[in-house]
């Protein structure tokens, strides 16, 4: 998030994983909310995956509520999701997924895939039952 934000045009893609939005009492988490309300990101992708980390017995809905530092967490990357979806304005290309089976150590793997299927979803490989039967590559064939 410190790169999309501060180094604007230096990928036009970004997958961000669990962030840690909470940084420095939240200061982070509000200075991106400006930059992202300030500049233009117009033909930027941002991905966020947001793991569970949430203690058990907590659900989504208390956890939005709760002030505590336990869930300050995932807390904050909720507030950034809600923030990035509330302000389109500013021309980023955002999706977001919540992983409620996975944690922070898990997430990575699922994220990467899910981040990247989204940055490229204008290329899908369309192939057939016999380019997978045939012993020559499509790419091969004439």
């Amino acid at each position: 998030m410190n790169i999309i934000t501060n180094y604007t045009r230096m990928f036009n893609a970004y997958i961000a994983i669990d962030p840690s939005m909470w940084y420095d009492k939240e200061n982070f988490l509000r200075a991106t909310h400006k930059k992202l309300a300030s500049q233009k990101y117009t033909g930027t992708r941002l991905f966020v995956g947001i793991a569970n980390t949430m203690a058990e017995g907590m659900t989504v809905e208390k956890m939005k509520k709760d002030t505590s530092a336990e869930t300050r967490h995932i807390r904050s990357i909720f507030a950034l999701d809600k923030f990035i979806k509330a302000n389109p304005q500013n021309g980023l290309q955002y999706a977001s997924k919540y992983y409620a089976d996975d944690d922070h150590s898990s997430v990575p793997l699922i994220s990467e895939y899910d981040g990247l299927r989204f940055i490229f979803s204008w290329y899908r490989l369309k192939l057939s039952l016999s380019d997978f039967m045939s012993p020559v590559p499509a790419w091969c064939r004439k």
